[in-house]
């Protein structure tokens, strides 16, 4: 947890500064970006992740699909550049592509009717969206603050932490967003993902306005971009479905399925299964097993039902009670607060069924309020 605080910390001294400053200068050609961008926009191209139709008309505001496509190349670019061998015997050897994710994730309840791209499928499936209606996902309306920070959260509430030095009352114009966004809001100010658009979170009495129906215009959008690649963070180290479950080395080897409210790891592909070196899972085994070696035969299965949280960097949720279940092939359900967790289930080997509860995660569970994880059994 301190190892995790600390790399958050760090990261929000890279991103402080100048994410939605208002574009500078009154440039006539809408192909070049405004002067406050001049240097951030023509380095996030030449990185190679701004989709060839967002480069130009900056001032523009950026539509739901452009920035949700941004994200998604922002992401897999990262992946491609960065992954590295080092870690091999805890991650895998390769980066993992968008192909990864489309070929081997079954989306069984995606139906947008309204748009047919790829990296909009990836948004859902990575959990940026899950749409503006029961099928309708609303490409080419412009995205207000309060949607992008909405996007923006719904991925990293994986890595978002309580913080302690804001509260919301320094955000002088929460009231005016939608009650959906207002927690999405004041996280992404708080982490430091972008800033207001007037005033200053270092002044003695801070009062920030975020203007949360207002729009990002394109230059704004990849500068947010740029500085999330360029933090060479955790951010963006990950694959995350829907948000929460670690998408990684041993995840190449099995079967998913995702809809708007759940996870599943439905099995190990014909042939496939863990090898001690390639994945977390030994590790946290040969740490719960002991000396007495009680279960010293579990199967690839049994493993990742028992330790596939990402979030358990510290081993403090795999219960006795969940890898006795685990480890003996038992279907059983755990509350988790902010979700449900079945093992052993019917055609699958784990089960993550989201709440719609209004929080995020087990680091952030309650949004502005730090409560316990049940990890209770419940069937």
């Amino acid at each position: 947890m301190l190892k995790k605080f600390i790399c958050v910390v760090a990261i929000i001294c890279i991103l402080l500064s100048g994410f939605l400053v208002p574009s500078l200068g009154a440039e006539l050609d809408p192909n070049t970006p405004s002067s406050y961008f001049s240097d951030t926009v023509p380095e996030a191209i030449s990185i190679g992740f701004v989709p060839e139709d967002i480069q130009g008309d900056y001032r523009k505001p950026i539509t739901r699909s452009e920035f949700a496509r941004l994200f998604v190349n922002a992401l897999f670019t990262w992946q491609k550049n960065n992954a590295s061998p080092v870690d091999e015997e805890w991650y895998g050897t390769r980066a993992i592509t968008k192909e990864d994710v489309l070929n081997n994730v079954k989306t069984p309840d995606y139906n947008f009717v309204d748009v047919n791209d790829d990296d909009i499928k990836l948004a859902y499936i990575l959990g940026l969206t899950k749409g503006t209606g029961p099928n309708t996902f609303s490409p080419d309306i412009p995205i207000t603050r309060q949607e992008g920070a909405t996007m923006l959260i719904n991925y990293f509430h994986h890595w978002v932490l309580p913080t302690f030095e804001y509260d919301a009352s320094v955000i002088k114009d929460l009231d005016k967003c939608a009650d959906f966004a207002k927690e999405s809001v004041m996280l992404a100010w708080q982490i430091g993902f972008f800033e207001g658009v007037s005033g200053n979170r270092n002044s003695e009495n801070p009062k920030i306005y975020m203007d949360p129906t207002g729009y990002f215009t394109r230059e704004q959008a990849i500068t947010i971009m740029l500085r999330l690649y360029k933090s060479n963070s955790m951010y963006l180290s990950a694959v995350l479905l829907r948000g929460k479950v670690a998408y990684a080395a041993h995840a190449l080897k099995m079967e998913w399925a995702v809809t708007k409210d759940s996870v599943t790891a439905l099995r190990f592909k014909d042939g496939m299964s863990l090898r001690y070196s390639e994945d977390v899972h030994h590790h946290y085994w040969n740490i719960y097993k002991g000396p007495n070696k009680k279960y010293p035969l579990a199967t690839s299965e049994q493993k990742v039902a028992a330790f596939n949280n990402p979030n358990d960097i510290f081993f403090q949720h795999a219960t006795e009670e969940l890898v006795d279940a685990a480890c003996n092939n038992v279907n059983a359900v755990f509350d988790l607060g902010y979700a449900e967790y079945e093992i052993h289930g019917d055609g699958f080997i784990y089960q993550y069924r989201f709440k719609n509860n209004g929080v995020y995660n087990d680091w952030y569970y309650g949004g502005v309020k730090e409560l316990p994880i049940p990890y209770t059994r419940i069937r």
